[in-house]
Protein backbone atom coordinates (compact mmCIF):
# COMPACT_ATOMS: atom_id res chain seq x y z
CA UNK A 1 0.00 0.00 0.00
CA UNK A 2 2.71 2.15 0.86
CA UNK A 3 4.67 1.41 -2.62
CA UNK A 4 1.21 1.98 -4.11
CA UNK A 5 0.75 5.59 -2.58
CA UNK A 6 4.36 6.50 -3.64
CA UNK A 7 4.02 5.56 -7.39
CA UNK A 8 0.31 7.34 -7.97
CA UNK A 9 2.04 10.49 -6.34
CA UNK A 10 4.95 10.02 -8.65
CA UNK A 11 2.63 9.96 -11.38
CA UNK A 12 0.29 12.75 -10.69
CA UNK A 13 3.58 15.30 -10.68
CA UNK A 14 5.82 14.04 -13.69
CA UNK A 15 3.27 16.20 -15.79
CA UNK A 16 4.13 18.97 -13.29
CA UNK A 17 6.93 21.93 -14.62
CA UNK A 18 9.98 22.83 -12.51
CA UNK A 19 9.35 26.12 -10.94
CA UNK A 20 12.69 26.38 -9.56
CA UNK A 21 15.78 25.23 -7.59
CA UNK A 22 18.01 26.15 -4.90
CA UNK A 23 21.52 25.13 -3.69
CA UNK A 24 23.12 26.59 -0.60
CA UNK A 25 24.85 25.90 2.60
CA UNK A 26 22.64 24.67 5.77
CA UNK A 27 23.09 24.05 9.19
CA UNK A 28 21.60 20.53 10.09
CA UNK A 29 20.65 18.94 13.66
CA UNK A 30 19.09 15.26 14.04
CA UNK A 31 17.60 13.72 17.17
CA UNK A 32 17.39 10.22 17.05
CA UNK A 33 14.70 7.54 18.76
CA UNK A 34 14.42 4.19 19.09
CA UNK A 35 11.66 2.13 19.25
CA UNK A 36 11.80 -1.75 20.69
CA UNK A 37 9.33 -4.05 21.94
CA UNK A 38 10.11 -4.95 25.63
CA UNK A 39 9.55 -8.54 27.09
CA UNK A 40 5.69 -7.71 27.62
CA UNK A 41 5.22 -6.80 24.05
CA UNK A 42 5.10 -3.29 24.51
CA UNK A 43 6.24 -0.55 22.74
CA UNK A 44 8.95 1.53 24.42
CA UNK A 45 10.82 4.76 23.12
CA UNK A 46 14.32 4.87 23.98
CA UNK A 47 16.32 8.03 22.94
CA UNK A 48 19.55 7.40 21.06
CA UNK A 49 23.08 9.53 21.36
CA UNK A 50 25.56 9.85 18.80
CA UNK A 51 29.23 9.58 18.78
CA UNK A 52 30.84 13.53 20.34
CA UNK A 53 33.35 13.03 16.87
CA UNK A 54 30.24 13.34 14.58
CA UNK A 55 28.78 16.61 16.37
CA UNK A 56 29.44 19.98 17.14
CA UNK A 57 26.59 19.76 19.83
CA UNK A 58 27.52 20.31 23.18
CA UNK A 59 24.39 18.20 24.97
CA UNK A 60 26.00 15.80 26.84
CA UNK A 61 24.19 12.25 26.97
CA UNK A 62 24.48 10.53 30.72
CA UNK A 63 25.56 7.50 29.55
CA UNK A 64 28.30 8.84 27.10
CA UNK A 65 27.99 10.83 23.54
CA UNK A 66 26.11 13.47 22.72
CA UNK A 67 22.42 14.22 21.79
CA UNK A 68 22.27 15.61 18.48
CA UNK A 69 23.59 14.95 15.18
CA UNK A 70 24.92 18.72 14.15
CA UNK A 71 26.56 19.30 10.72
CA UNK A 72 27.40 22.93 9.71
CA UNK A 73 27.92 24.26 6.23
CA UNK A 74 26.77 21.60 4.58
CA UNK A 75 25.90 21.81 0.61
CA UNK A 76 22.18 21.41 0.27
CA UNK A 77 19.48 22.25 -2.39
CA UNK A 78 16.38 20.78 -3.70
CA UNK A 79 13.67 21.46 -6.74
CA UNK A 80 10.40 22.33 -6.68
CA UNK A 81 7.52 22.15 -9.00
CA UNK A 82 5.03 25.13 -9.70
CA UNK A 83 2.93 26.05 -7.13
CA UNK A 84 -0.95 25.67 -7.49
CA UNK A 85 -3.28 28.27 -5.87
CA UNK A 86 -6.45 27.24 -4.35
CA UNK A 87 -8.60 29.48 -7.12
CA UNK A 88 -7.38 33.47 -6.02
CA UNK A 89 -6.18 32.57 -2.39
CA UNK A 90 -3.31 32.43 -0.70
CA UNK A 91 -3.01 28.92 0.01
CA UNK A 92 -1.31 26.51 -2.29
CA UNK A 93 0.34 23.00 -2.98
CA UNK A 94 3.23 22.20 -4.69
CA UNK A 95 6.20 19.56 -4.27
CA UNK A 96 9.69 19.33 -3.15
CA UNK A 97 12.30 16.93 -4.64
CA UNK A 98 15.48 16.59 -2.75
CA UNK A 99 18.52 14.15 -2.15
CA UNK A 100 20.18 14.15 1.39
CA UNK A 101 22.82 11.70 2.57
CA UNK A 102 24.92 11.69 6.17
CA UNK A 103 26.40 8.78 8.35
CA UNK A 104 27.16 8.95 12.44
CA UNK A 105 27.78 6.32 15.04
CA UNK A 106 25.36 5.89 17.38
CA UNK A 107 26.18 5.03 20.98
CA UNK A 108 24.95 2.49 23.11
CA UNK A 109 23.06 0.94 20.07
CA UNK A 110 21.96 -2.04 19.62
CA UNK A 111 22.67 -2.90 23.14
CA UNK A 112 24.12 -0.95 26.10
CA UNK A 113 27.80 -0.47 25.49
CA UNK A 114 28.36 -0.69 22.26
CA UNK A 115 27.83 1.32 19.31
CA UNK A 116 26.70 1.30 15.43
CA UNK A 117 27.94 3.29 12.76
CA UNK A 118 24.61 4.36 10.48
CA UNK A 119 24.64 5.64 6.76
CA UNK A 120 21.79 7.12 5.39
CA UNK A 121 21.50 8.34 1.36
CA UNK A 122 18.06 9.09 0.21
CA UNK A 123 15.55 11.04 -2.41
CA UNK A 124 12.14 12.20 -1.21
CA UNK A 125 9.38 13.49 -3.02
CA UNK A 126 7.86 15.98 -0.23
CA UNK A 127 4.50 17.17 -1.29
CA UNK A 128 2.77 19.98 0.75
CA UNK A 129 0.21 22.72 1.37
CA UNK A 130 0.83 26.06 2.14
CA UNK A 131 0.21 29.67 3.01
CA UNK A 132 1.97 32.36 1.21
CA UNK A 133 2.51 36.76 1.83
CA UNK A 134 3.60 38.78 -1.07
CA UNK A 135 4.02 37.31 -4.42
CA UNK A 136 2.58 33.85 -5.14
CA UNK A 137 4.68 33.36 -8.32
CA UNK A 138 8.24 35.19 -9.39
CA UNK A 139 8.15 36.78 -12.50
CA UNK A 140 12.05 36.78 -14.09
CA UNK A 141 13.37 35.55 -10.67
CA UNK A 142 12.21 38.92 -9.64
CA UNK A 143 9.99 39.20 -6.18
CA UNK A 144 9.17 38.96 -2.42
CA UNK A 145 7.20 36.10 -0.04
CA UNK A 146 6.82 34.70 3.03
CA UNK A 147 5.81 31.17 3.13
CA UNK A 148 4.66 28.44 5.87
CA UNK A 149 3.92 24.80 5.13
CA UNK A 150 3.59 21.38 6.21
CA UNK A 151 3.12 18.02 4.34
CA UNK A 152 4.74 14.36 3.29
CA UNK A 153 7.82 13.18 3.01
CA UNK A 154 8.11 10.30 0.65
CA UNK A 155 11.73 8.86 0.46
CA UNK A 156 13.31 6.08 -1.42
CA UNK A 157 16.45 4.75 0.73
CA UNK A 158 19.32 4.72 -1.72
CA UNK A 159 21.41 3.37 0.98
CA UNK A 160 20.20 2.22 4.74
CA UNK A 161 23.32 0.64 6.30
CA UNK A 162 24.20 -0.14 9.93
CA UNK A 163 27.52 -1.61 10.95
CA UNK A 164 27.54 -2.71 14.19
CA UNK A 165 31.54 -2.36 16.03
CA UNK A 166 31.06 -5.30 18.47
CA UNK A 167 30.71 -7.74 15.86
CA UNK A 168 31.59 -6.58 12.70
CA UNK A 169 27.93 -7.30 11.41
CA UNK A 170 26.83 -5.12 8.30
CA UNK A 171 22.81 -5.40 7.77
CA UNK A 172 21.02 -3.35 4.88
CA UNK A 173 17.43 -2.10 4.85
CA UNK A 174 15.02 -3.98 3.34
CA UNK A 175 12.29 -1.58 3.05
CA UNK A 176 13.49 1.22 1.06
CA UNK A 177 10.35 3.26 0.84
CA UNK A 178 9.75 5.40 3.67
CA UNK A 179 6.78 7.71 5.06
CA UNK A 180 7.87 10.96 6.96
CA UNK A 181 6.28 14.62 7.49
CA UNK A 182 8.27 17.84 6.73
CA UNK A 183 6.75 21.57 7.49
CA UNK A 184 9.08 24.24 7.34
CA UNK A 185 9.32 28.32 6.92
CA UNK A 186 11.17 30.25 4.36
CA UNK A 187 11.82 34.00 2.76
CA UNK A 188 12.02 34.47 -0.48
CA UNK A 189 13.22 37.74 -2.22
CA UNK A 190 14.24 37.62 -5.62
CA UNK A 191 17.08 35.17 -6.19
CA UNK A 192 18.08 34.78 -2.30
CA UNK A 193 16.03 32.79 0.16
CA UNK A 194 16.56 31.97 3.73
CA UNK A 195 14.66 28.66 4.77
CA UNK A 196 14.17 26.45 7.87
CA UNK A 197 12.51 23.37 7.62
CA UNK A 198 11.41 20.43 10.26
CA UNK A 199 10.74 16.68 9.57
CA UNK A 200 10.60 13.47 11.15
CA UNK A 201 12.10 10.27 9.18
CA UNK A 202 11.92 6.67 9.42
CA UNK A 203 14.38 3.85 9.04
CA UNK A 204 13.04 0.47 9.58
CA UNK A 205 13.71 -2.89 7.66
CA UNK A 206 17.11 -3.52 9.11
CA UNK A 207 17.46 -5.99 11.95
CA UNK A 208 20.99 -7.37 13.54
CA UNK A 209 20.59 -11.26 14.38
CA UNK A 210 19.35 -11.67 18.04
CA UNK A 211 18.07 -8.54 18.26
CA UNK A 212 14.49 -7.82 18.41
CA UNK A 213 13.41 -5.03 15.51
CA UNK A 214 13.52 -2.05 15.83
CA UNK A 215 12.70 1.47 14.41
CA UNK A 216 14.88 4.58 14.48
CA UNK A 217 12.60 7.77 14.19
CA UNK A 218 15.24 10.79 13.31
CA UNK A 219 13.28 14.64 13.97
CA UNK A 220 15.13 16.98 12.27
CA UNK A 221 15.99 20.50 12.24
CA UNK A 222 17.72 22.69 9.31
CA UNK A 223 18.22 26.36 8.62
CA UNK A 224 19.78 27.17 5.19
CA UNK A 225 20.65 30.36 2.97
CA UNK A 226 20.33 29.77 -0.84
CA UNK A 227 20.37 30.73 -4.15
CA UNK A 228 17.80 29.82 -6.36
CA UNK A 229 17.05 29.92 -9.89
CA UNK A 230 13.46 30.19 -11.46
CA UNK A 231 12.97 28.53 -14.40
Amino acid sequence: MKILGIISLLFLTSCVSFYRATIGSGNTIGRFKSSVLDQSGNEVEKEICVKETDSVSTDQCSGGGVKDYNTKGKLDGMVETVPQFFGSSSWGWSNFFAFNNFSTTLVDYPTNDEETKVTVSRVALNPFIFYNFGDNVFNGGKGFSVRVGSGLSLSYQLELSFERSSTGETIKSEDPFQIGSASFFEICWNWLTIRSEFGQIYLTGAKFSGISDTKLTINTGKVGLYYTYYF
